[in-house]
């Protein structure tokens, strides 16, 4: 796909974060396709890397009793892809709730707002590294904490302060703390 000039992986993982559109593909139909093939293909999800500080982070939480769950929009097919991956790099054990099939990949993030927002009060905080997760959330009138990754401040300003954006895994663990514990 064309770029109107070279990005840095940081800048990429920022603007979907924000837009859930990859940065200078916009609204192509052959980015969208691709990246929805991304999300649903197992061999594409085996050898993701985590984020520096994440396992050590999560580990952490779920010491706390603060981890309960993973929301994922990966599709029931993806299981024990995500399973293996979450095992393989020693995330604690919780389980995952994933995107049913017939919700469509251009509505996942709607998906997960409304999922946390009907999970009130039994889950009270997110991580997440998506934008759109976060505003559908604050509509829905969530009252939880979100907790959004990769993004500052500058980035993000949340409409009902539950929105609480941390730039890395560094800043995420002692956020969470301070917030859930």
């Amino acid at each position: 796909f064309p770029t109107e000039r070279v990005i840095t992986v940081a800048e990429a993982e920022r603007h979907y974060g924000l837009t859930g559109e990859c940065l200078h593909w916009g609204d192509l139909p052959e980015a969208k396709e691709y990246l929805s093939y991304l999300a649903h293909a197992p061999e594409e999800h085996r050898d993701l890397n985590t984020f520096p500080g994440a396992v050590e982070g999560m580990k952490k939480l779920y010491d706390e009793g603060l981890i309960g769950c993973y929301f994922t929009a990966r599709i029931e097919d993806m299981r024990v892809v995500t399973e293996d991956w979450l095992h393989r790099h020693g995330l604690p054990d919780a389980p995952i709730f994933m995107r049913d099939e017939s919700v469509g990949f251009d509505y996942h993030h709607g998906w997960k707002g409304q999922l946390l927002n009907d999970l009130l009060p039994n889950v009270s905080g997110t991580i997440d590294n998506a934008a759109l997760v976060a505003r559908h959330a604050e509509k829905l009138g969530y009252k939880g904490k979100f907790f959004l990754f990769g993004l500052t401040d500058a980035d993000y300003q949340s409409t009902t302060g539950r929105v609480i954006p941390v730039q890395n895994w560094e800043i995420a663990t002692p956020t969470v703390l301070r917030h859930l514990k």
